[in-house]
């Protein structure tokens, strides 16, 4: 059965394998921990936005040649009070 862990227990083990000098998969293998749930999680917990200054955008994105979609982008405004522009199509 495997053992499930808290998103502060898997940042604790991706702190404590990125000050190891190890590789990631040395890493699991020595910790008995799943490489696939590893990177996951890493991947996850890098993507948390941190603090108030990230907000969601919608940006242009051709998806085929009937037009312009929109989707949503993780980026840091340089004023945060003003407006978020642009809508859906």
């Amino acid at each position: 059965m495997s053992k499930r862990r808290t998103p502060e227990q898997w940042q604790g083990l991706v702190d404590q394998q990125r000050d190891s000098g190890l590789s990631a998969m040395q890493f699991c293998k020595q910790k008995g921990i799943g490489y696939a749930s590893f990177c996951n999680w890493r991947k996850r917990l890098s993507d948390e936005p941190v603090g108030d200054s990230d907000h969601r955008i919608l940006e242009p994105h051709t998806i085929d040649s009937s037009g312009s979609r929109w989707f949503p982008v993780h980026a840091p405004r340089s004023d945060p009070s003003a407006p978020v522009v642009g809508t859906a199509k």
